[in-house]
């Protein structure tokens, strides 16, 4: 038994190393297995808006970020985050941050350095600016930091600059797209340095301002006595103030800081120096600085006075010489109201050659105008009255009568009295003329005239007044027909007139005839002074042709 028991003990104490190997082992495993390891990363360097952080732990229960800095992690308890610099990170360039690893009661610690880019920035400092036609603008005032890489450009512009990768250069406009515009758009780009791989843009509206310019007009104007003068054709432009003034006039202007200004003449003080001088001054719109002053000259010149002459009166086929009377002019011109022409309408006394129209109206206006010193002019006007005489030759017997001249005013006693003697009859289609039985129905004389008269012997019937109408009036059926003109009608030109219209025309107190539908043309003219018998089928209004 106590052998057994010897045994026994033995084999313990031969075990019990192994089992405190044992024992001891599994004590360095537990330790293993609970100690705690941090890694915060590598020290390097970021863009001042983009930390991001990626730590490592094992055996841990919370981790927590800290920096030595002012700035804040968007979740401090989390491996991976993102640090925001604060402004004293930015300061110095860089920032320590630390992540600490724990897990019941132990803690491990690991740090990184960050060195910080700033990202870029621009400020042109300027919303709008405005510079002066002509100017180019430098941006003198722009701030552009942390940059790799600048580009100037312009979306609208047709200008160029002096450098577009430079902070600071000058923009050159182009007078024919940019001035045009008023206002262009110019844009800067600026690209950040690695790792800021971002770029940022700012913008300003550049407005242009025309130079101070005034035209007068020219250099020399003109005005009459009498009369103010005005200078509308005066222009403007980049003014923000005028001023008109006399230098060596001693009048007024009213309206002197208007560009179309009225200047008041002094009669007495500048109407004997011919012209004097007055001055236009001009203060463009800032920022441009340069004024303008212009100057013109007003030289007065009296107003001509016209007298065409008196009213007259003269026989178709005659010309007229006027005498009119005209004080102070420089030039003269006579114009017509007619188709009548002058020998030479720019001397003072031409002649008058009466046109066709001139005749058949029997009157017409003569103008005279003159002018001096080229504005300064009047007018006056004179009635030539042309009178048409008419020789009528009227046979013995039965004859027909017309006649181109218009005697409207006159009775037919009135007009017929140089034959009142011999003749014995007279009539048209509604009225008659028969002075033995004290018959006289002629009340009205038509226009133009024809009639049929009966003479006791051949006579002669002058006749004067203006031109007769040419127009006749011809009713269906039989007519009297005159002949308003004073030239032989064809008798081609009157069926040419009427056409299929035309049925026969008779002389009176004669056997030739006009008579399409026969072939018979024994009556070849029309002849001024006589009178015809015609028949037409409808209506109608004729025109004779003018005579040549």
């Amino acid at each position: 038994m106590k052998q057994k028991l010897y045994t026994d003990i033995f084999k313990y104490l031969r075990s019990l190393p192994v089992v405190i190997l044992i024992l001891l082992s599994f004590h360095d495993l537990v330790n293993a297995q609970t100690n705690i390891t941090v890694n915060a990363g590598d020290d390097f360097t970021a863009c001042e808006n983009a930390i991001m952080l990626a730590g490592e732990a094992t055996n841990y229960n919370t981790v927590l970020w800290v920096s030595n800095g002012d700035g804040f992690f968007s979740d401090a308890t989390a491996l991976s985050t993102e640090y925001f610099p604060g402004e004293n990170d930015l300061l110095a360039g860089q920032v320590e941050v630390c992540l600490t690893a724990y897990n019941e009661g132990e803690e491990a610690t690991d740090c990184v350095n960050v060195n910080l880019i700033l990202a870029p920035s621009i400020n042109l400092n300027v919303v709008q600016d405005t510079i002066c036609h002509d100017e180019a603008y430098t941006f003198e005032n722009v701030e552009i930091l942390n940059y790799s890489a600048i580009q100037w450009f312009t979306t609208d512009g047709g200008g160029n600059f002096s450098n577009e990768n430079i902070p600071n250069p000058s923009y050159f406009p182009s007078p024919f797209v940019d001035y045009a515009q008023g206002c262009i758009h110019i844009v800067v780009l600026a690209q950040g340095i690695n790792p800021c791989e971002t770029y940022i843009q700012d913008e300003m509206e550049l407005c242009f301002s025309p130079n101070a310019q005034v035209n007068l007009g020219g250099q020399m104007q003109y005005a009459c006595y009498g009369e103010n003068y005005t200078f509308e054709d005066a222009t403007a432009t980049g003014t923000s103030y005028l001023e008109w003034m006399p230098v060596t006039g001693g009048g007024y202007f009213e309206n002197p800081n208007e560009i179309n200004a009225t200047y008041v003449p002094d009669p007495e003080f500048d109407y004997p120096q011919g012209c004097i001088y007055v001055l236009l001054a001009a203060q463009p719109i800032s920022p441009c600085t340069g004024s303008v002053e212009e100057y013109a000259a007003i030289c007065f010149n009296p107003t001509p006075e016209v007298n065409a002459g008196t009213d007259a009166v003269i026989n178709a086929g005659q010309s007229f010489t006027p005498s009119p009377v005209v004080v102070d002019y420089d030039n003269l011109l006579w114009e017509t109201s007619g188709d009548g022409t002058f020998s030479n309408p720019g001397l003072l006394s031409p002649n008058y050659f009466p046109g066709t129209a001139d005749n058949e109206n029997g009157v017409v206006t003569l103008t005279l105008s003159a002018s001096s010193g080229g504005t300064c002019s009047a007018s006056d006007d004179l009635i030539l009255t042309i009178i048409t005489q008419q020789m009528i030759e009227i046979p013995q017997g039965w004859s027909g009568l017309s006649t181109f001249v218009n005697t409207e005013g006159l009775s037919f006693e009135e007009i017929t009295a140089p034959i009142a003697d011999k003749l014995l009859f007279a009539q048209n289609e509604l009225q008659l003329y028969w002075p033995e039985y004290g018959i006289n129905s002629m009340n009205s004389v038509p226009a133009p005239k024809a009639y049929k008269v009966y003479l006791s012997n051949a006579a002669s019937l002058p006749l004067a007044g203006s031109a007769s109408s040419k127009t006749v009036d011809l009713l269906a059926g039989w007519n009297l027909l005159p002949v308003p003109v004073s030239c032989p009608v064809a008798y081609q030109e009157l069926i040419d007139m009427l056409g299929s219209n035309l049925i026969i025309v008779t002389e009176i107190g004669g056997q030739n005839i006009i008579w399409p539908e026969g072939n018979i043309f024994t009556l070849t003219e029309l002849l001024p002074g006589k009178a015809y018998m015609i028949k037409v089928t409808d209506t109608e209004q004729i025109e004779f042709p003018d005579c040549e």
